[in-house]
Protein backbone atom coordinates (compact mmCIF):
# COMPACT_ATOMS: atom_id res chain seq x y z
CA UNK A 1 0.00 0.00 0.00
CA UNK A 2 2.77 2.39 0.92
CA UNK A 3 4.58 1.53 -2.33
CA UNK A 4 1.46 2.35 -4.39
CA UNK A 5 1.04 5.63 -2.53
CA UNK A 6 4.67 6.47 -3.22
CA UNK A 7 4.23 5.81 -6.98
CA UNK A 8 1.04 7.91 -7.13
CA UNK A 9 2.80 10.78 -5.36
CA UNK A 10 5.67 10.70 -7.88
CA UNK A 11 3.25 10.69 -10.80
CA UNK A 12 1.32 13.63 -9.36
CA UNK A 13 4.51 15.65 -8.79
CA UNK A 14 5.72 14.86 -12.31
CA UNK A 15 2.41 16.00 -13.81
CA UNK A 16 2.49 19.22 -11.77
CA UNK A 17 6.11 19.91 -12.81
CA UNK A 18 5.34 19.33 -16.51
CA UNK A 19 2.32 21.62 -16.30
CA UNK A 20 4.42 24.35 -14.70
CA UNK A 21 7.17 24.00 -17.29
CA UNK A 22 4.64 24.11 -20.13
CA UNK A 23 3.07 27.25 -18.71
CA UNK A 24 6.51 28.82 -18.30
CA UNK A 25 7.40 27.90 -21.90
CA UNK A 26 4.14 29.34 -23.19
CA UNK A 27 4.74 32.54 -21.22
CA UNK A 28 8.27 32.79 -22.65
CA UNK A 29 6.98 32.21 -26.19
CA UNK A 30 4.26 34.80 -25.65
CA UNK A 31 6.84 37.37 -24.55
CA UNK A 32 9.18 36.68 -27.45
CA UNK A 33 9.92 40.07 -29.08
CA UNK A 34 8.47 40.46 -32.59
CA UNK A 35 10.73 40.49 -35.64
CA UNK A 36 10.08 41.81 -39.14
CA UNK A 37 11.46 41.38 -42.65
CA UNK A 38 10.56 43.85 -45.39
CA UNK A 39 11.48 43.88 -49.08
CA UNK A 40 10.98 47.00 -51.23
CA UNK A 41 11.11 46.71 -55.02
CA UNK A 42 10.95 49.98 -56.96
CA UNK A 43 11.07 50.33 -60.73
CA UNK A 44 9.93 52.81 -63.36
CA UNK A 45 8.31 49.86 -65.17
CA UNK A 46 5.96 49.14 -62.25
CA UNK A 47 3.37 51.64 -63.43
CA UNK A 48 0.43 50.48 -65.56
CA UNK A 49 0.72 53.07 -68.32
CA UNK A 50 2.73 56.08 -69.52
CA UNK A 51 6.01 54.32 -68.73
CA UNK A 52 8.68 57.00 -69.11
CA UNK A 53 11.86 54.95 -68.42
CA UNK A 54 13.76 58.00 -67.25
CA UNK A 55 15.66 59.30 -64.20
CA UNK A 56 14.93 56.84 -61.35
CA UNK A 57 15.28 53.40 -62.92
CA UNK A 58 15.13 50.88 -60.06
CA UNK A 59 15.72 50.28 -56.39
CA UNK A 60 15.95 47.30 -54.04
CA UNK A 61 15.91 47.44 -50.25
CA UNK A 62 15.85 44.66 -47.65
CA UNK A 63 15.19 45.43 -43.96
CA UNK A 64 15.39 43.19 -40.91
CA UNK A 65 14.02 44.64 -37.64
CA UNK A 66 13.53 43.33 -34.13
CA UNK A 67 12.08 44.74 -30.92
CA UNK A 68 14.73 45.43 -28.31
CA UNK A 69 14.64 44.10 -24.77
CA UNK A 70 14.08 47.16 -22.52
CA UNK A 71 16.02 45.49 -19.71
CA UNK A 72 19.17 44.97 -21.78
CA UNK A 73 21.24 47.92 -22.95
CA UNK A 74 23.43 47.55 -26.01
CA UNK A 75 25.56 49.85 -28.12
CA UNK A 76 23.05 49.91 -30.96
CA UNK A 77 20.39 51.25 -28.59
CA UNK A 78 22.54 54.20 -27.56
CA UNK A 79 23.12 55.68 -31.03
CA UNK A 80 19.45 56.21 -31.95
CA UNK A 81 17.04 58.87 -30.65
CA UNK A 82 14.37 57.28 -28.47
CA UNK A 83 11.02 58.36 -27.12
CA UNK A 84 10.31 57.91 -23.42
CA UNK A 85 8.14 54.86 -22.62
CA UNK A 86 8.23 53.72 -26.26
CA UNK A 87 8.74 50.36 -27.94
CA UNK A 88 12.09 50.45 -29.68
CA UNK A 89 13.07 48.46 -32.76
CA UNK A 90 16.49 48.06 -34.33
CA UNK A 91 17.82 46.34 -37.40
CA UNK A 92 19.84 46.25 -40.58
CA UNK A 93 19.35 47.42 -44.15
CA UNK A 94 20.93 46.64 -47.51
CA UNK A 95 19.90 48.72 -50.52
CA UNK A 96 20.77 49.70 -54.09
CA UNK A 97 19.43 52.46 -56.34
CA UNK A 98 19.92 53.11 -60.06
CA UNK A 99 19.47 56.39 -61.97
CA UNK A 100 19.59 56.85 -65.73
CA UNK A 101 19.00 59.69 -68.22
CA UNK A 102 15.92 59.94 -70.40
CA UNK A 103 18.06 59.60 -73.54
CA UNK A 104 20.05 56.38 -73.25
CA UNK A 105 22.31 56.87 -76.25
CA UNK A 106 26.06 56.48 -75.91
CA UNK A 107 26.59 60.19 -75.29
CA UNK A 108 24.48 62.00 -72.69
CA UNK A 109 22.69 65.09 -73.92
CA UNK A 110 23.41 68.28 -72.00
CA UNK A 111 20.52 68.97 -69.64
CA UNK A 112 19.70 65.28 -69.13
CA UNK A 113 20.26 63.36 -65.89
CA UNK A 114 23.63 61.59 -65.43
CA UNK A 115 23.93 57.83 -64.93
CA UNK A 116 24.50 56.99 -61.28
CA UNK A 117 24.46 53.98 -58.95
CA UNK A 118 24.15 54.05 -55.17
CA UNK A 119 24.51 51.08 -52.80
CA UNK A 120 24.77 50.96 -49.02
CA UNK A 121 24.48 49.03 -45.77
CA UNK A 122 22.57 50.61 -42.95
CA UNK A 123 21.62 50.50 -39.27
CA UNK A 124 18.02 51.39 -38.52
CA UNK A 125 16.23 52.40 -35.33
CA UNK A 126 12.51 53.02 -34.78
CA UNK A 127 11.09 54.38 -31.53
CA UNK A 128 7.30 54.02 -31.42
CA UNK A 129 5.06 55.48 -28.70
CA UNK A 130 1.51 54.14 -29.02
CA UNK A 131 0.10 56.28 -26.19
CA UNK A 132 1.49 59.59 -27.47
CA UNK A 133 0.91 58.57 -31.11
CA UNK A 134 4.47 59.48 -32.08
CA UNK A 135 7.24 57.69 -33.97
CA UNK A 136 10.92 58.43 -34.64
CA UNK A 137 12.66 56.56 -37.50
CA UNK A 138 16.42 56.87 -37.99
CA UNK A 139 18.82 55.24 -40.44
CA UNK A 140 22.62 55.44 -40.61
CA UNK A 141 23.96 54.39 -44.02
CA UNK A 142 27.47 53.67 -45.30
CA UNK A 143 28.16 52.79 -48.91
CA UNK A 144 29.27 54.21 -52.23
CA UNK A 145 28.13 55.85 -55.43
CA UNK A 146 29.63 55.24 -58.86
CA UNK A 147 30.81 52.25 -60.95
CA UNK A 148 31.83 50.33 -57.82
CA UNK A 149 28.11 49.70 -57.13
CA UNK A 150 27.88 47.56 -60.31
CA UNK A 151 24.61 49.09 -61.45
CA UNK A 152 25.71 48.95 -65.11
CA UNK A 153 26.14 45.17 -64.75
CA UNK A 154 22.77 44.86 -63.01
CA UNK A 155 20.90 46.78 -65.71
CA UNK A 156 22.69 44.93 -68.53
CA UNK A 157 21.80 41.54 -67.03
CA UNK A 158 18.19 42.58 -66.49
CA UNK A 159 17.87 43.81 -70.08
CA UNK A 160 19.31 40.51 -71.33
CA UNK A 161 16.78 38.64 -69.21
CA UNK A 162 13.76 40.52 -70.59
CA UNK A 163 15.12 40.70 -74.15
CA UNK A 164 15.74 44.45 -74.32
CA UNK A 165 18.70 46.17 -75.97
CA UNK A 166 21.91 46.66 -74.01
CA UNK A 167 21.92 50.02 -72.18
CA UNK A 168 24.35 52.59 -73.56
CA UNK A 169 26.12 55.51 -71.94
CA UNK A 170 27.19 54.04 -68.61
CA UNK A 171 30.76 55.13 -69.37
CA UNK A 172 29.53 58.63 -68.47
CA UNK A 173 28.28 57.70 -65.00
CA UNK A 174 29.17 59.67 -61.89
CA UNK A 175 32.60 58.74 -60.47
CA UNK A 176 33.17 56.56 -57.41
CA UNK A 177 32.79 58.28 -54.06
CA UNK A 178 31.95 57.41 -50.48
CA UNK A 179 28.32 57.59 -49.40
CA UNK A 180 27.67 58.45 -45.75
CA UNK A 181 24.10 59.25 -44.93
CA UNK A 182 21.84 59.96 -41.96
CA UNK A 183 18.07 60.08 -42.44
CA UNK A 184 15.50 60.90 -39.77
CA UNK A 185 11.69 61.00 -39.88
CA UNK A 186 9.38 62.12 -37.07
CA UNK A 187 5.68 61.26 -37.26
CA UNK A 188 2.74 62.38 -35.12
CA UNK A 189 -0.99 61.79 -35.46
CA UNK A 190 -2.56 64.99 -36.77
CA UNK A 191 -6.20 63.91 -36.83
CA UNK A 192 -8.32 60.78 -36.75
CA UNK A 193 -11.59 61.77 -38.39
CA UNK A 194 -13.04 58.30 -37.82
CA UNK A 195 -11.82 54.74 -37.33
CA UNK A 196 -11.56 54.54 -41.14
CA UNK A 197 -9.83 57.89 -41.85
CA UNK A 198 -6.44 58.71 -40.38
CA UNK A 199 -4.04 61.64 -40.92
CA UNK A 200 -0.40 61.50 -39.79
CA UNK A 201 1.91 64.54 -39.94
CA UNK A 202 5.61 64.00 -40.75
CA UNK A 203 8.87 65.90 -40.86
CA UNK A 204 12.11 64.49 -42.26
CA UNK A 205 15.72 65.37 -42.79
CA UNK A 206 18.59 63.81 -44.70
CA UNK A 207 22.22 64.73 -44.02
CA UNK A 208 25.44 63.37 -45.49
CA UNK A 209 27.59 63.08 -48.58
CA UNK A 210 24.71 61.76 -50.74
CA UNK A 211 22.13 64.53 -50.41
CA UNK A 212 20.99 67.12 -47.90
CA UNK A 213 17.37 68.19 -47.48
CA UNK A 214 14.50 68.75 -45.08
CA UNK A 215 10.89 67.84 -45.80
CA UNK A 216 7.38 68.35 -44.45
CA UNK A 217 4.39 66.19 -45.31
CA UNK A 218 2.28 63.36 -43.99
CA UNK A 219 0.18 60.27 -44.61
CA UNK A 220 -3.56 59.98 -45.23
CA UNK A 221 -5.14 56.51 -44.85
CA UNK A 222 -8.69 55.52 -45.76
CA UNK A 223 -10.08 52.02 -45.20
CA UNK A 224 -9.95 49.24 -42.60
CA UNK A 225 -6.68 49.22 -40.71
CA UNK A 226 -4.83 48.70 -37.44
CA UNK A 227 -3.87 51.79 -35.49
CA UNK A 228 -0.78 53.24 -37.19
CA UNK A 229 1.17 53.44 -33.92
CA UNK A 230 0.27 50.00 -32.60
CA UNK A 231 3.16 48.39 -34.50
CA UNK A 232 5.70 49.46 -37.09
CA UNK A 233 4.77 47.48 -40.21
CA UNK A 234 1.00 46.94 -40.00
CA UNK A 235 1.47 43.20 -39.43
CA UNK A 236 1.12 40.99 -36.34
CA UNK A 237 -1.65 43.26 -35.09
CA UNK A 238 -4.97 42.49 -33.45
CA UNK A 239 -6.82 42.55 -36.78
CA UNK A 240 -6.41 39.61 -39.13
CA UNK A 241 -7.42 41.70 -42.16
CA UNK A 242 -6.44 45.22 -43.15
CA UNK A 243 -7.25 46.90 -46.44
CA UNK A 244 -6.78 50.59 -47.16
CA UNK A 245 -5.71 53.25 -49.64
CA UNK A 246 -3.13 55.86 -48.73
CA UNK A 247 -1.42 59.01 -49.96
CA UNK A 248 1.98 60.23 -48.76
CA UNK A 249 2.74 63.78 -50.05
CA UNK A 250 5.89 65.62 -48.99
CA UNK A 251 7.63 68.86 -49.96
CA UNK A 252 11.43 68.93 -49.71
CA UNK A 253 13.88 71.81 -49.56
CA UNK A 254 17.19 70.60 -51.01
CA UNK A 255 20.69 71.93 -50.42
CA UNK A 256 22.59 69.54 -52.73
CA UNK A 257 22.40 66.12 -54.36
CA UNK A 258 25.51 64.10 -55.24
CA UNK A 259 23.41 61.73 -57.38
CA UNK A 260 23.09 64.69 -59.76
CA UNK A 261 26.15 66.81 -58.98
CA UNK A 262 28.77 64.13 -58.36
CA UNK A 263 30.31 62.96 -55.09
CA UNK A 264 31.58 65.32 -52.43
CA UNK A 265 35.23 64.33 -52.94
CA UNK A 266 35.38 63.25 -56.61
CA UNK A 267 32.79 65.41 -58.38
CA UNK A 268 35.49 66.81 -60.68
CA UNK A 269 36.26 63.28 -61.96
CA UNK A 270 32.72 62.64 -63.21
CA UNK A 271 32.39 62.90 -67.01
CA UNK A 272 29.04 64.65 -66.73
CA UNK A 273 27.08 66.25 -63.85
CA UNK A 274 24.28 68.76 -63.34
CA UNK A 275 25.72 72.21 -62.45
CA UNK A 276 24.82 73.45 -58.96
CA UNK A 277 23.00 76.47 -60.40
CA UNK A 278 20.63 74.12 -62.25
CA UNK A 279 19.53 72.19 -59.14
CA UNK A 280 15.92 72.83 -58.12
CA UNK A 281 16.03 73.48 -54.40
CA UNK A 282 12.33 72.71 -53.82
CA UNK A 283 10.39 69.76 -55.18
CA UNK A 284 7.36 67.67 -54.23
CA UNK A 285 7.19 63.91 -53.90
CA UNK A 286 3.83 62.12 -53.76
CA UNK A 287 3.14 58.41 -53.23
CA UNK A 288 -0.35 56.98 -53.73
CA UNK A 289 -1.12 53.33 -53.18
CA UNK A 290 -3.00 50.41 -51.66
CA UNK A 291 -2.11 48.12 -48.78
CA UNK A 292 -3.49 44.69 -47.84
CA UNK A 293 -2.63 42.67 -44.73
CA UNK A 294 -3.57 39.15 -43.74
CA UNK A 295 -2.32 38.24 -40.26
CA UNK A 296 1.50 38.41 -40.41
CA UNK A 297 1.88 39.30 -44.09
CA UNK A 298 1.46 42.66 -45.83
CA UNK A 299 1.55 43.58 -49.51
CA UNK A 300 1.65 47.23 -50.58
CA UNK A 301 1.62 48.66 -54.09
CA UNK A 302 2.13 52.34 -54.85
CA UNK A 303 2.81 54.80 -57.65
CA UNK A 304 5.17 57.71 -57.12
CA UNK A 305 5.60 61.08 -58.77
CA UNK A 306 8.34 63.64 -58.15
CA UNK A 307 8.42 67.11 -59.64
CA UNK A 308 11.61 68.14 -61.52
CA UNK A 309 14.85 68.00 -59.53
CA UNK A 310 16.86 70.16 -61.93
CA UNK A 311 16.40 72.74 -64.69
CA UNK A 312 14.67 71.54 -67.89
CA UNK A 313 13.89 68.16 -66.28
CA UNK A 314 10.49 66.50 -66.40
CA UNK A 315 8.46 64.81 -63.71
CA UNK A 316 9.74 61.46 -62.47
CA UNK A 317 7.41 58.44 -62.24
CA UNK A 318 7.94 54.98 -60.76
CA UNK A 319 6.08 52.17 -59.02
CA UNK A 320 6.84 50.21 -55.86
CA UNK A 321 5.96 46.81 -54.37
CA UNK A 322 6.56 46.18 -50.67
CA UNK A 323 6.39 42.79 -48.93
CA UNK A 324 6.40 42.69 -45.13
CA UNK A 325 6.43 39.66 -42.84
CA UNK A 326 6.19 39.58 -39.05
CA UNK A 327 7.20 36.57 -36.97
Amino acid sequence: MNFRLFICTLLLQSTTLNTALSAQGAETAEKKPPQYIQLDIENDMLIPRNKTDRYFSSGLKLDYLFMSNPHKKSLIQKIFPRLENANNYYGYTIATNMYTPANKSENIAVGDRPYCGWAYLGLKGISNDYIKETRFSTEYALGAIGPITQQEFMQTQFHNLIGRSKPQGWKNQIANDIAINLSFTGEKRFSQLSENVDIIAAVETNVGTVNNYIGVGGIIRIGWFEDYFRNIMQVKGRKNWQLFAFARPIVRVVADNSLLQGGMFTYYKSPYVIPKDDINHVYMNAEIGYSATFRNFNLTYSQNIRTPEFADAKNMFWGAMTFSLGF
